[in-house]
């Protein structure tokens, strides 16, 4: 396969310099995570920003306590690959757990030494495990777009009265408008809500959304339009939140 082929040795006949790349694995699959405490994302090399340097063995970050980490592992002992590259389906917090089936998640493999390996139906990395995992022709391009039921314990500045909680009904009748970083703005619908009030200034909402609201910034009101605080007229703080399963949009 001519253009694309497994294997590219580039040979440097100046100073007599060979170099010998393969092509990338692409993978598809899902992580569950049952204990809280561990983060998403690990921390990214300082010297290269996470693109890989001698100072991180090329691998981008600096330590494996990560969900990232734990599955990065994994693939560099499978496949002897020098890099993973993750696109994620969403993130949640470190204190987070993500139940159900998991979170979906794609990996590129950089310059594998190893092709034909068996994968597991199931792994256990720890705090993690990952299931479904299987080779796939490519990544796709552009957002993925996803919903998420979670469960989200929050507490309020003042007290709440059932009411007022009732107000959050009319979330389900209105989009949720979120502005970037870049100040790119981004609208999301919100399709299933239950509310359970536990005192005076706690409730837990229960959720099923559009994937890509930051939960926190939702309840607490920075740059989404309504939220949390806005309705109740108080101010509410996310004290933690679960993803109870993920659904990919056909």
């Amino acid at each position: 396969e001519h253009l694309l082929p497994d294997i590219t040795i580039t040979v440097n006949f100046r100073t007599e310099q060979c170099n010998v790349k393969s092509k990338p694995i692409f993978l598809y699959g899902k992580y569950i995570k049952d204990k809280r405490g561990i983060s998403q994302k690990g921390e990214s090399c300082r010297d290269c920003k996470g693109k890989g340097c001698i100072f991180c063995d090329n691998h981008g970050i600096v330590s494996f306590d990560s969900v990232e980490g734990r599955i990065s592992q994994f693939l560099y002992e499978k496949f002897e690959t020098s890099q993973v590259k993750f696109t994620w389906i969403g993130g949640e917090d470190k204190t987070s757990l993500v139940l159900g089936n998991g979170r979906p998640f794609f990996a590129k493999l950089v310059s594998p030494k190893k092709r034909s390996v068996r994968l597991p139906k199931k792994s256990s990395l720890g705090e993690i495990m990952i299931h479904m995992l299987k080779r796939i022709d490519h990544i796709p391009n552009g957002s993925i777009h996803f919903k998420s039921k979670m469960n989200i314990l929050l507490s309020t500045k003042n007290d709440i009265s059932s009411n007022k909680l009732k107000k959050l009904k009319h979330l389900l009748t209105t989009h949720i408008k979120i502005t970037d970083s870049d100040n790119k703005l981004h609208r999301k619908v919100i399709h299933k809500l239950n509310y359970k009030k536990n005192s005076l200034r706690s409730f837990t909402l229960e959720l099923e959304a559009d994937g890509g609201i930051p939960i926190k910034r939702f309840v607490e009101g920075v740059n989404v339009i309504p939220n949390l605080s806005s309705i109740l007229g108080t101010q509410c703080y996310c004290k933690k939140f679960d993803i109870n399963q993920i659904y990919l949009s056909k």
